[in-house]
């Protein structure tokens, strides 16, 4: 973990050269960059095979944004801790800014988004988590986060809703979790992914990453229960529902407004269940890979 950490004789010069130099120079931070996060870059992007720049296109975006807005979103940022404008703090809001351009690139140039980009957990091998004693976390507040999130899945999971609601719940929270995004951009990258996988396939990538999250707690006996769900044949009789592709199941309006329904759906029900299920919702950004 150390070695994907900001030096601190880094910190120090990049802080000097951003802010107490006129003009500012960032070509410590630069290096600096390049170094920490292009094997994170790398990785996440070694499926693009039509585009041998791609990964460099990533690197120097990532690297234009963060001379924009070291000094006014870091340095000088008012509701930034003074205790996290520190080289780990540094190196944290850098992984931040890696991972979230980095989708955005994925998705602006139409390449398939992996899923193992959304719920890989490698990604605790670069993203570094906040110490417990962290002014923005109290003792025991992760783990009271975490417990929170699990219970709601364990809730959908156990719904008794149709299976292709619960299958599409469930993965819209997974990648929201993992990728720290918006409902929205879930929404959108679940259906670029599984529109047009079976609901099997959707089963088991959801099984692969609780299993890469064992913190969830979800045991295999719940989710060998709900698969019962799926080898239930559907009410046009012989065909198993698991079989069918989850577009199959979208109403006339199409698969994307269908979702919004199921979620919505879904959404109500948690809300009655959890009175607290807003924040419970919130922090799954919060704790998307710690």
């Amino acid at each position: 973990m150390a070695s994907n950490c900001i030096s601190q004789q880094d910190f120090l010069a990049i802080r000097e050269e951003t802010l107490e130099l006129i003009p500012a120079r960032f070509d410590r931070l630069c290096r600096t960059a390049d170094a920490l996060l292009r094997p994170y870059v790398m990785s996440r992007t070694s499926h693009v095979r039509s585009d041998p720049n791609f990964a460099q296109d990533v690197l120097q975006d990532i690297q234009m944004k963060l001379i924009q807005s070291i000094v006014t979103r870091f340095f000088l940022r008012e509701d930034r801790p003074d205790e996290d404008k520190t080289a780990l703090g540094l190196t944290r809001w850098m992984f931040a800014i890696a991972r979230n351009t980095t989708l955005t690139h994925l998705t602006a140039s139409s390449q398939r988004i992996p899923v193992s980009l959304l719920q890989d957990s490698d990604d605790e091998e670069y993203e570094l988590p906040l110490p417990d004693d962290h002014p923005e976390r109290q003792p025991g507040e992760m783990l009271e986060q975490r417990e929170a999130v699990s219970e709601v899945f364990r809730f959908i999971i156990d719904s008794g809703s149709a299976g292709h609601i619960v299958l599409a719940v469930l993965m819209v929270s997974l990648i929201a979790l993992e990728s720290g995004g918006s409902r929205i951009e879930a929404e959108r990258l679940f259906v670029q992914n599984f529109a047009d996988k079976p609901l099997d396939d959707i089963l088991g990538s959801f099984r692969r990453g609780v299993q890469k999250k064992p913190w969830l707690n979800i045991s295999d006996n719940q989710l060998s229960r709900f698969r019962q769900k799926l080898d239930a044949p559907l009410p046009d009789g012989g065909r198993r529902s698991g079989d069918c592709p989850l577009k199959d199941f979208s109403m006339k309006k199409g698969l994307e407004p269908s979702l919004s329904d199921w979620l919505n759906r879904m959404d109500s029900r948690l809300k009655k269940a959890f009175p607290n299920y807003a924040d419970s919702a919130s922090a799954n950004a919060t704790i998307h890979t710690r």
